[in-house]
């Protein structure tokens, strides 16, 4: 008997899937994103019962397409109760021999590696009392769950879309063992989150890591910081998002497209020079007026032949002011002023009176002047309501 932290469980778990000949496992939540997950996928045969919750939509739709035709993984799919085991047990058929796991963490990447997590392993005979009843509980709660359908997994994931805030508020709240007392249509208050409450929002970016993010964010004030006019045309380039490349050869985690690009918009990236002169108005540090911000957008639209160029008109200034403004494209859009109950479309016209609703923010005027994100604060809303299913 021994305990094992997440990282270590992550670990035990991918060992034992390979070497066990029988697997059950009951867990509140599952996702795709760890080893042990890659190890199941790849024994899924071995699965002799596997129950899975949704609850809070905190299990992705693609862990359950990924058994989606398998008998021995079914799924509890009611909203009212929350099934909550963390329970991991597997047999050796050889010697009877069989090893539990049973502790807090959920097989998600959270519980196998992100979240500080115990779980205790104990290694059992398969007659023991306890491993009997433990199997006997699997069974009962097998009996219980259910499969999901096409169409009950179509509505499930566009529902799990539009649930990302509040699958990371309630990772924010910590409290999810009183989770019976939390509706699960409860809204995200954007506006009210504390500092370390809308990290932990950015964080949850189930499409971009918030590593790669910063990468993007901190080169492009390195480019800024010497001045845009002097900038290289590959470096113009990244910041007007035009091309595809990491930002760091050793490591392809980051791209200069995310936040935005321009590639649509020829007729901006074709006028440098009119450019230059646009994002020139935008100061590198200190206070940024409306006066600012339209003169900025006058001289934006001379390059640009868009009515409502809201997307490369955006994405350069979170490029040059990641602190300040925020991109607002085709994925994001209507996430964010749904969010922020702004209520209509931004666009050009009106990004400055959502800009002013941001910055109304608790965490955006708390944000603690020595933490790594606060220079980045405003262009990081990306990472909580990035959409890319959203049509362009």
């Amino acid at each position: 008997m021994r305990l094992l932290n997440s990282i270590d469980l992550n670990e035990k778990l991918v060992s034992l899937i390979k070497d066990c000949d029988e697997i059950y496992i009951m867990t509140a939540w599952a996702t795709e994103r760890s080893q042990a997950y890659k190890a199941l996928f790849e024994n899924k045969k071995k699965i002799k019962k596997a129950i899975v919750g949704t609850h809070f939509y905190q299990t992705t739709p693609s862990f359950i397409r990924s058994f989606f035709s398998e008998k021995s993984v079914r799924f509890f799919k009611q909203t009212d109760g929350v099934f909550h085991p963390k329970v991991y047990l597997f047999i050796n058929k050889v010697d009877s021999s069989c090893c539990m796991i049973i502790g807090s963490s959920n097989f998600t990447q959270g519980g196998l590696g992100k979240n500080y997590e115990l779980s205790m392993i104990v290694e059992k005979n398969i007659e023991d009392p306890i491993i009997i009843q433990l199997l006997d509980e699997i069974s009962s709660k097998f009996n219980e769950a259910s499969y999901f359908t096409e169409d009950e997994l179509n509505e499930y994931e566009i529902k799990w879309k539009y649930n990302k805030p509040i699958r990371a508020k309630l990772a924010v709240q910590q409290r999810l063992n009183d989770e019976e007392d939390v509706d699960s249509g409860v809204s995200v208050d954007i506006l009210n989150l504390t500092w370390n409450e809308y990290v932990r929002l950015v964080e949850s970016d189930d499409f971009h890591s918030l590593k790669g993010r910063l990468k993007v964010l901190k080169a492009a004030k390195k480019i800024f910081f010497v001045g845009f006019e002097n900038a290289t045309d590959y470096q113009k380039s990244c910041i007007e998002g035009l091309i595809m490349d990491n930002v760091d050869d050793s490591d392809e985690d980051s791209c200069w497209a995310w936040f935005g690009h321009m590639k649509r918009a020829k007729s901006v990236y074709s006028n440098s020079k009119a450019i230059e002169q646009a994002i020139d108005c935008i100061p590198n540090e200190g206070e940024i007026t409306e006066e600012t911000y339209n003169e900025y957008l006058k001289k934006f639209k001379l390059a640009s032949s868009s009515k409502n160029p809201i997307g490369t008109a955006t994405r350069l200034l979170c490029m040059k002011r990641p602190d300040f403004f925020v991109c607002i494209d085709t994925p994001n859009n209507k996430n964010l002023s749904s969010a922020f109950g702004f209520g209509k479309k931004i666009n050009c016209k009106n990004y400055w009176n959502f800009l002013k609703i941001v910055h109304s923010s608790r965490w955006w005027n708390e944000a603690p002047k020595n933490d790594l994100l606060s220079p980045y604060r405003a262009a990081l809303l990306d990472a909580a309501y990035y959409d890319p299913s959203q049509k362009v």
